[in-house]
């Protein structure tokens, strides 16, 4: 009954945008696409959808951008009450930190992965499946600016004056881990300093805001 309920509710969900009109599209509504995997959480046998595969997906995506809660991309070793994070952020991390200490939990490591709100995978990873990859977006967004640069029938080529869809050239990418931190101690005093000045100017806005209230 639930896995129809959510076929209908995608195939009724359509929103009207007139403005689409002036892209040329005779259909101006937009609504869910065709792709679409109703499947009910078992967790029995092998191959069933697991409660666990469930929570770490779902995670991934609510972790995508934890920067922006206030928290630190590294493990949490300073004290949870004096992160510059919302008060729900700080509690969520310090859930982390006490399941942590439950033996049926010890594999999740969620200690050292507070910060992330007990997600320990890569915020980019895409499912082939149910996504797409990041080359080919990168694909996209290269042809769409070369459309724009010379049309349609545009031509771009490399540096040695060969059509750059031949593939005639390999990219070779290679990445180096180089160190974290400050170069010097001056820089770590500079970013101190302005870390200590946002937290001022923080705290001087509440006051403002609570006089006015």
């Amino acid at each position: 009954m639930l896995e129809r309920a959510v076929h209908a509710v995608r195939d009724s969900a359509v929103v009207s945008c007139p403005e689409l009109g002036a892209l040329g599209r005779s259909d101006t509504s937009i609504r869910w696409g065709d792709a679409i995997d109703v499947r009910a959480i078992a967790g029995g046998g092998p191959g069933d959808l697991t409660h666990e595969a469930v929570t770490s997906y779902v995670s991934k995506y609510l972790v995508k951008g934890s920067e922006a809660l206030g928290l630190p991309q590294r493990r949490i070793d300073e004290d949870i009450d004096a992160l510059e994070a919302p008060e729900h952020v700080r509690k969520l991390v310090w859930a982390c930190c006490v399941l942590s200490h439950r033996r049926d939990m010890a594999g999740l490591k969620l200690r050292d992965r507070a910060h992330g709100l007990g997600f320990g995978g890569h915020f980019l990873t895409k499912s082939r499946r149910y996504s797409t990859t990041m080359g080919a977006l990168r694909m996209v967004r290269r042809d769409h600016a070369r459309r724009q640069l010379l049309g349609e029938a545009g031509l771009v080529l490399d540096a040695w004056g060969r059509p750059e869809s031949d593939a005639l050239v390999e990219v070779v990418k290679t990445w180096q881990y180089v160190g974290w931190g400050y170069l010097s101690h001056g820089e770590a005093w500079l970013a101190a300093t302005a870390a200590a000045r946002g937290r001022e100017q923080r705290e001087l806005a509440r006051e403002k805001l609570a006089r006015v209230a």
